[in-house]
This record gives C-alpha cells, sequence and structure tokens, in this order.
C-alpha cells in the first residue's frame, strides 16, 4: 500500500520523515543495539536514486570482517561485527 505525504524541504535540504513511517520502517526502535547509535540515538538508512524517485530504506549492518549480515554482535566505532568473528578476534588474544 502507497502512503503518500507531503513534507517541505527546509533551505539546507533537510525532510521530516513522519512519524508513522519511521515507526513501519523502524528507524527509531530503541531495543535494537546494533542499529541505533547510543550518542546520537540515529539509526543508519540507505538513500538511492531510482530514475526521479529517492529511496529510503533501513540499513541492514553487515560484518566488517566477513560481510555477514546473520548475527551482529556489537557496533565499534561505526562499525559492525559479528558473534563468529568477534569470538575468533578473542581467541586471538
Amino acid at each position: 500500500m502507497k502512503k503518500a505525504i507531503s513534507r517541505d524541504m527546509d533551505i539546507n535540504g533537510r525532510l521530516v520523515v513522519p512519524k508513522e513511517m519511521r515507526r513501519e520502517l523502524m528507524l527509531r526502535k530503541l531495543e535494537d543495539p546494533v542499529n541505533l547509535d547510543k550518542d546520537t540515538g540515529a539509526v543508519e538508512v540507505n538513500m538511492y536514486m531510482d530514475g526521479d524517485r529517492l529511496i529510503i530504506e533501513r540499513k541492514n549492518p553487515a560484518c566488517a570482517f566477513c560481510g555477514t549480515e546473520d548475527d551482529i554482535a556489537v557496533k565499534y566505532r561505526k562499525k559492525y561485527v559479528c558473534k563468529y568473528c568477534l569470538h575468533e578476534i578473542s581467541a586471538k588474544r
């Protein structure tokens, strides 16, 4: 189902994504420690163009070492690490 809501863009190019759309995309799910930046409360999103449309979607985190999107354990300095790689790193210490 398409939802259409009009918003004005400010002079700096900023838009406010309506609360109901953020909720539907889980862009402020506070109990999600992987996707949530603890300092700013921000969630990462991907944006891309499809013709004359701007597409915004929630970013699925991937491990910085192996690239998997499964079992992400921690976010460290804006990078994600899965449980397997975290275990491997811990074992080598």
